[in-house]
């Protein structure tokens, strides 16, 4: 996965928008949790739930919690990518401006 720099601000744009995304990927992720367990102990109170119905709850949560994960693990990966890519970007004009500013110096003998 790489990210491609064009200038600081559509890196920090590109930083914003992954960031945003590990958000609602966890807040995807908490409200099908909170919606399960909730369908779970309701239905334990009133009429309890049935091996079928228990089996199919768990396996289709578990498919959700797992690709939940790689959304996130995504997500997250192209914030690494996208604050490396600023980071160096950042790392290469320091030393620029630090030879143009040191070049503009005039050595005298003494």
């Amino acid at each position: 996965m790489t990210a491609e720099v064009y200038s600081v601000a559509n890196a920090m744009e590109q930083y914003r928008y992954a960031s945003g995304a590990v958000h609602v990927f966890w807040n995807y992720f908490q409200v099908v949790s909170v919606g399960a367990a909730g369908f779970v102990w309701s239905r334990e109170r009133t009429d309890g739930i049935t091996g079928a119905l228990a089996w199919a709850i768990g396996l289709l949560y578990i498919a959700f919690a797992i690709a939940s994960n790689f959304a996130v693990y995504a997500a997250q990966l192209e914030l690494v990518v996208t604050a490396s890519s600023i980071k160096e970007f950042s790392k290469k004009q320091f030393r620029s401006s630090w030879r143009t500013d040191r070049s503009h110096q005039r050595v005298e003998a003494v």
